[in-house]
């Protein structure tokens, strides 16, 4: 137990430098963004067209919850009006 007070102490007199930490990594930025782009997902069309597709609740809900902060069955009742 005293072992690791005196641990914490240590650290608070002499701080971790973490920007410097991040620089001697020397991260390849250029390749770890190409791998990135490789592997993402490509979506070939966007468009703000009205979807007309008659979904289940488990989309509805899934779609609202993907654009509004929370879902209530208020928002699932407008949708069938």
């Amino acid at each position: 137990m005293s072992r690791r007070v005196s641990d914490d102490s240590n650290h608070r007199r002499n701080p971790i430098d973490l920007v410097k930490l991040f620089y001697e990594e020397k991260i390849d930025f250029k390749e770890l963004l190409s791998q990135r782009q490789s592997s993402r997902k490509r979506t070939t069309t966007y468009s703000l067209d009205p979807y007309n597709v008659d979904l289940s609740n488990r989309e509805k809900s899934h779609l609202l919850r993907r654009s509004l902060v929370g879902v209530s069955n208020r928002h699932l009742e407008d949708l069938e009006e």
